[in-house]
């Protein structure tokens, strides 16, 4: 089972918790391939199965188990923390917060709406992006969104406090298109097609409030297995 030795070297797992997974996993898995081959369409010809679609789907499956165990750790953080800063409705309505706001200036190209929202560094980062799209007249719009969850998967709790950080996990829809400015037209994306996204959104503390560090759109599975949870308090 090289998934399941996988997640054994991040995280304890019960033997009851481990069958648990392999059954999941293997009934996901046909269901899928039941389905890789074109759907309700013919069996007969090359269909198939395709292998990325295969190793896809196993990667899908292990991101999501894992994201699973880093909210269930992250939980044991914030239930051992001894300041209001680690509640976790108010980490949930940080994180929601930021996530709006950052999309609203970044369709706008202007950083400096969120400027007490952000550290210094993710200021410098991305207003090189936005400055390299106003210079090409291109602009990047998100419309629709909406967040579908908001699950707090690493929190780090320190005795200096201003280490401490925590990292949400935003998933849900939006449209997302890109059009030149000077004639309107569409670039890349559609107006009209909502698309599913999941970003990763890092925060670090600043006295009593959290700022915004760090946005990975798509994560990939190595972010997840790093957001490892810690108290040093406790």
């Amino acid at each position: 089972m090289p998934i399941i030795n996988l997640l054994e070297k991040y995280i304890n797992i019960s033997s009851s918790s481990k069958l648990l997974m392999v059954v999941f996993f293997c009934s996901n898995a046909f269901v899928s391939i039941a389905r890789g081959g074109g759907g309700g369409g013919s069996s007969s010809g090359g269909g198939g199965i395709n292998p990325l679609a295969i190793v896809f789907l196993i990667i899908s499956i292990v991101f999501s188990i894992m994201a699973y165990f880093r909210h269930k750790a992250a939980l044991k953080v914030i239930r051992a923390a001894k300041e209001n800063m680690w509640d976790l409705s108010n980490l949930q309505l940080t994180a929601e917060t930021a996530f709006f706001k950052f999309q609203d200036a970044w369709t706008e190209r202007d950083l400096n709406k969120i400027s007490s929202l952000i550290t210094y560094s993710f200021y410098n980062r991305f207003k090189v992006q936005l400055d390299e799209m106003k210079a090409k007249g291109e602009n990047n719009m998100i419309e629709s969104i909406s967040i579908s969850s908001t699950n707090i998967i690493c929190c780090r709790d320190y005795k200096n406090n201003e280490a401490d950080t925590f990292s949400a996990l935003i998933k849900g829809s939006l449209i997302d298109y890109t059009i030149n400015e000077s004639t309107g037209r569409v670039i890349k994306g559609s107006k009209s097609d909502t698309e599913k996204f999941t970003d990763y959104y890092v925060f670090t503390r600043d006295g009593n409030n959290w700022l915004l560090n760090e946005v990975i759109n798509d994560p990939e599975l190595g972010i997840i297995l790093e957001a490892k949870s810690y108290s040093e308090e406790n």
